[in-house]
């Protein structure tokens, strides 16, 4: 029961978001980081850094096949399940956190929440099959 509400809870999410960038090759949106900031060490775990990296890949896969328009319902099913690339991560690593979006309400959140930073208004592009 808990899967399902979280799984629908991240669904609605996705569905309620209207369009994406234009661009689906350009990378998220990002405030400008502070002069300090360039010159700092990342002090995240692989762990941690592993994690970023699927819900930054996550958030942008999710905004274009959620701006693209689908004249078969079946080409959108198949855009949303399909796994996108997720550089530097294992097959188990990607299986492991997408396990985490139906069963981690605070990880949902956090995907949500990029998918939100990450998408922009924009002219919905049409599919390519």
């Amino acid at each position: 029961m808990r899967r399902t509400a979280i799984a629908a809870a991240v669904a609605a999410t996705v569905a309620a978001l209207t369009a994406c960038a234009d661009d689906p090759a350009a990378p998220p949106a990002r405030s400008p980081a502070p002069a300090s900031a360039a010159a700092s060490v990342d002090t995240r775990t692989p762990e941690q850094r592993a994690e970023d990296t699927f819900v930054a890949v996550t958030a942008a896969h999710l905004c274009v096949v959620q701006s693209t328009v689908y004249e078969d319902p079946k080409a959108m099913a198949a855009a949303y399940d399909s796994i996108p690339d997720y550089p530097g991560l294992t097959a188990p690593q990607v299986d492991q956190f997408r396990k985490r979006m139906t069963s981690d309400q605070a990880f949902a959140d956090r995907v949500t929440e990029k998918l939100q930073q990450t998408c922009t208004p924009g002219t919905p592009r049409p599919s390519h099959g």
